[in-house]
């Protein structure tokens, strides 16, 4: 079962981008 590379950078991306939006929401509060 192979997973498309494209899959990871996208995957990491959307990680961050949550991590972000959570932590200004911590600093907003």
């Amino acid at each position: 079962m192979s997973v498309p590379n494209m899959f990871y950078p996208s995957f990491m991306v959307c990680l961050v981008v949550s991590l972000l939006d959570v932590g200004v929401w911590l600093v907003g509060l």
